[in-house]
């Protein structure tokens, strides 16, 4: 893996959690229910309970029944959204990761087109080598052609610039 590559991916990873919410922090349940409980024994021994059943506003539940009934509602919450949050990363790390395999996909289908490009280029070329086609000039090239290139022919190649140059103004200055 090169150094693009690893930055890529690190990059990628670090902005990737952002749209997920962090997980909430650890409530501990049972300190609210022990002090609900301290609140239902204190009305247990205060005697609130009974004044509770017998008032004239005919309330349903003790408030101490409340606080143990709200606990459990936000336990609730919390617990769907620590779920919720769960289920996204797991989520995300499966889209991802099927976002690569995709990607390594047609990655690997392109490699595969221009492979069976070039094979069939190379076909053709055969073809008008060994003369069953002819080429695109309509000539017919039977056989493979002669090796042209040659240690002299490659020198003259080389230093046929600067004997022009050297010829131009021997020129130059015999006409000066």
């Amino acid at each position: 893996m090169g150094m693009r590559e690893w930055w890529r991916n690190r990059r990628a990873e670090k902005t990737s959690n952002t749209l997920i919410l962090p997980e909430t922090e650890h409530v501990d349940d049972r300190a609210l229910v022990t002090g609900s409980v301290d609140a239902a024994r204190t009305d247990v021994t205060s005697g609130a309970y009974d004044l509770h059943m017998f008032s004239d506003e005919n309330f349903a539940e003790m408030p101490y029944e409340q606080v143990v009934d709200d606990q459990l509602a936000l336990t609730r919450i919390r617990l769907f959204k620590i779920a919720r949050t769960t289920v996204l990363r797991h989520t995300q790390r499966l889209n991802r990761a099927q976002a690569h395999v995709d990607k390594l996909t047609a990655r690997h289908d392109g490699v595969l087109r221009q492979i069976a490009l070039k094979t069939e280029k190379l076909n053709e070329q055969l073809e008008i080598l060994n003369g069953t086609r002819t080429g695109r000039a309509g000539l017919n090239w039977p056989g493979t052609p002669p090796n042209q290139t040659t240690l002299t022919s490659a020198y003259f190649r080389l230093l046929a610039p600067y004997a022009v140059f050297f010829v131009v103004g021997c020129v130059d200055l015999g006409v000066i």
